[in-house]
């Protein structure tokens, strides 16, 4: 699960769990024929009913203000969870419906610019020390130590807030990264690949001008050339245009079986094993998962010579082991040097916090890339 989400989860369930620990505790006070009788002096019933939607209207605007992705919305929507979490407190006893502004106070903390930031929450602390100063209730000045366990809740609430502030921040950082990355990548696929195919074509066509009118079988098998070149960089593109998107529903076996139908020669004889839950990778997976068959297919087509091939993904909660083995001629991968398809698949690997390994011998070889969950 993304940490963007994580967040989301924290602060949801501490809004719920506030929300509800309040309303339970205001319960036990009117049921103890206790009620406190806050700033705002109502009959019990209607004190209490009151109460109680507040507690519950806070929680639910809280939840409202996390799923909504427009900051304008946002902005509206936490003006009025600001303005609702005070009506239990000018209702109840602030000693401990206070605790209610802590859910917008979080959200205040986390989400907005510093100005805003600094003055909201002197305005929402302000209001709370106000309501503890001026409420009704007798047992307010006898409750030193309930007042210090508030400043101490809301001192950790700020802190919390911050902390969530400062893990959004790491979290757009690296998914700005990512994306950089992935742009440096694209960018050089588009070069060694789609350059390669395209210079290819270019030569064949020469070629097929140079024997025009002097040698047609040679021209004609030109043109086809060039036209075949063209072709796997139109295929080239569509892959790596594909590769850039997130798929909600990433199906692996169809991936790997269009990508193996797409690069290795009719008749070679293909074995696929998908085992485990491949959904909710995440971009950045998916398409690490894709080039890593991708290049490894092309490489065995082009100097393997193999004619059976392997493709393997095992995946549990911890990890995503991928590997793919072929029958053909082996390679001394120490020789393979800092460039190239398997430096590329390397760096995309342990980029993601994996492992990537390459073994092979005289004849066979296997590509193996471990990537956490």
């Amino acid at each position: 699960m993304p940490w963007s989400d994580r967040t989301h989860q924290i602060e949801l369930s501490l809004a719920w769990s506030v929300a509800l620990g309040v309303a339970a505790t205001g319960i036990y006070d009117w049921s103890a024929q206790s009620a406190p009788s806050g700033i705002v002096d109502l009959d019990d019933t209607l004190s209490l009913t009151l109460f109680l939607l507040g507690c519950a209207a806070t929680a639910l605007l809280a939840t409202a203000v996390l799923r909504t992705n427009t900051r304008s919305g946002r902005d509206s929507l936490r003006i009025a969870l600001i303005v609702v979490s005070f009506v239990p407190v000018l209702i109840g006893d602030p000693t401990y419906a206070s605790l209610l502004v802590a859910v917008p106070l979080i959200e205040v903390r986390r989400r907005c610019d510093e100005p805003a930031n600094n003055a909201w929450m002197v305005v929402m602390l302000g209001a709370v020390g106000l309501a503890l100063i001026t409420e009704n209730t007798r047992r307010a000045a006898s409750e030193v130590e309930t007042m210090l366990a508030l400043a101490l809740a809301f001192v950790v609430v700020i802190l919390l807030g911050d902390a969530l502030r400062q893990l959004d921040a790491a979290v757009a950082d690296e998914a700005q990264l990512a994306q950089l990355s992935e742009r440096s990548r694209v960018a050089e696929e588009l070069h060694d690949s789609l350059g390669h195919h395209l210079l290819a074509a270019s030569v064949q066509l020469k070629k097929a001008q140079a024997f025009n009118g002097r040698d047609g079988d040679t021209a004609s098998t030109a043109v086809d050339h060039a036209s075949q070149a063209v072709k796997m960089a139109i295929d080239e593109t569509r892959m790596i245009v594909d590769a850039t998107r997130e798929h909600e529903h990433f199906e692996i076996d169809m991936t790997v079986r269009e990508l193996a139908h797409r690069i290795l020669p009719t008749g070679s004889s293909v074995t696929i094993d998908i085992v485990g839950d491949h959904q909710h990778l995440g971009a950045a997976k998916q398409v690490a998962i894709q080039r890593i068959v991708q290049e490894s297919l092309t490489n065995l087509v082009r100097h393997a010579d193999a004619s059976t091939v392997s493709i393997s993904s095992v995946s549990n909660d911890a990890a995503l082991t991928l590997r793919i083995t072929d029958d053909g001629d082996g390679f001394d991968p120490t020789e393979a040097g800092d460039e190239g398809g398997l430096a590329n698949m390397r760096r995309r690997v342990e980029t993601l916090g994996g492992s990537f390994l390459i073994s092979s011998g005289e004849t066979g070889t296997t590509v193996e890339a471990v990537l956490p969950r």
